[in-house]
């Protein structure tokens, strides 16, 4: 959901970048603790900024209205919560274009690809490999390439080359470079 690129407190950015690092490791027993904790750090910071006024990148009501009106079927997987994300994209006008959300308050992220493909009626494996992943971070593209997703990173909160390196198959700097991109894969 891009919360690194909000704050300038580089023990914060630390922390948050602690939790793509716990998520990228296995969690053993005594570690546990921990990363209930730092999960919950991403809660409350996700409530923090829920209060904020809702911005959106340049060029992403575009993509994903178009996308959206040409019957690619949109889902959101976040570490924020479920309601707090749909009403910010209800804010910017955005929420019709989605067909479901899911925060980690309902499943931990690493189930969303399961629920969206029962939701949509698919095995996994189909779905899987009829779907791209869009994502800011290494937690989003590690995700994408172990469920089979064509992984794509954007690069609003980290650079091109951690994004490659967490598994990006490709990677756009603007939400533009998107539509562009899908026709090639096609």
């Amino acid at each position: 959901m891009g919360l690194i690129s909000r704050f300038n407190n580089p023990d914060l950015l630390y922390m948050l970048s602690s939790c793509t690092v716990f998520q990228r490791l296995p969690l053993l027993k005594n570690y546990e603790k921990l990363a209930v904790r730092l999960d919950r750090l991403f809660f409350d910071l996700s409530d923090f900024t829920d209060r904020k006024k809702v911005k959106i990148y340049r060029g992403a009501r575009e993509v994903l209205e178009d996308l959206s009106k040409n019957g690619v079927r949109l889902f959101v997987s976040t570490v924020s919560k479920t309601h707090s994300t749909a009403e910010r994209l209800s804010r910017l006008g955005l929420l019709q274009c989605f067909t479901m959300i899911l925060g980690a308050d309902i499943l931990p992220k690493k189930e969303h690809p399961s629920r969206f493909a029962e939701f949509s009626g698919k095995d996994l494996k189909d779905f899987c490999e009829n779907s791209f992943w869009v994502g800011d971070t290494t937690h989003d593209m590690i995700l994408a390439k172990s469920f089979g997703i064509y992984p794509i990173g954007i690069t609003n909160t980290l650079p091109l080359e951690i994004l490659k390196e967490a598994g990006a198959e490709k990677v756009i700097k603007e939400w533009e470079e998107l539509p562009d991109l899908l026709k090639v894969l096609k």
